[in-house]
């Protein structure tokens, strides 16, 4: 069979030759080799065998079998696992017909147990719901700004105490009270509690002040001649919502 062949390929190679010289084609040489190659009689034929044989290396997926840095570094780690047996390990994986991973199909070769995988989802560790422990965890700056306002449109001052009893006082109300307001509300009512009704008792115990109406943002309030108080009057009752000068009403004077 292989004389036949040989027969063939020299008279294909005269042939050529002759038909490129006539031709006056150059690379003659060239020509023959890729006429051959074509027929299967030259190193093509070499190639092709050798692309055949790379296929093995390739998973069922049709993916080749890649050995990664960081495989080889953890496989150097395992027990018994030396230079020479990486590499020995590797060609057997690369040529297996059937493997799961690297890493198994090692620990198989090497003798030790296989690690259980898991999955990515269930090896990252699920962080514990935090859990509110009541109706005012966290104080946003959202919230401290407000609640800043409030006290100061009140004629006080915003302290750690003062937000811990703020919070003292929504979580004592009932669940009734406190669905029935927003966490706005519930500041104001605090406040309310903590200076205004203070200062209302306080000003029932003095002399009455003289007191002058002004008007502000479309309201008509009176202002302490004295103390800079400022109320508003309703039903023939004045109550104190805030101090000229301070909080919003820091433009209004008091009068002189």
């Amino acid at each position: 069979m292989n004389a036949i062949i040989n027969a063939m390929k020299k008279t294909i190679m005269t042939t050529v030759r002759e038909v490129a010289t006539a031709r006056s084609i150059s690379d003659v040489d060239g020509l023959v080799a890729d006429v051959l190659a074509k027929l299967e009689l030259g190193k093509e034929k070499a190639t092709k065998e050798k692309s055949v044989k790379t296929e093995s290396v390739k998973s069922e997926g049709g993916k080749k079998r890649v050995v990664s840095k960081k495989m080889k570094e953890n496989f150097l780690k395992l027990e018994g696992a030396t230079e020479d047996k990486l590499a020995e390990i590797i060609k057997e994986y690369k040529d297996a017909a059937e493997v799961t991973s690297f890493d198994a199909f090692a620990r198989d070769k090497l003798g030790l147990a296989a690690v259980e995988e898991k999955s990515k989802k269930e090896a990252k560790e699920k962080k514990p719901k935090k859990e509110k422990s009541g109706r005012f965890d966290k104080w946003t700056p959202t919230s401290t700004k407000l609640f800043k306002t409030i006290v100061e449109e009140s004629g006080g001052t915003v302290s750690d105490e003062l937000k811990k009893e703020l919070v003292a006082f929504i979580e004592g109300l009932s669940d009734e009270d406190y669905a029935s307001s927003s966490i706005q509300g519930h500041m104001r009512a605090f406040v309310t509690t903590k200076f205004v009704k203070k200062e209302e008792e306080k000003k029932s115990e003095e002399d009455d002040e003289d007191l002058e109406e002004i008007d502000f943002e479309g309201e008509t309030l009176s202002v302490g001649v004295k103390s800079g108080k400022i109320y508003r009057t309703v039903d023939e009752v004045d109550t104190l919502v805030g101090y000229a000068g301070k909080g919003r009403f820091k433009n209004v004077k008091k009068p002189e």
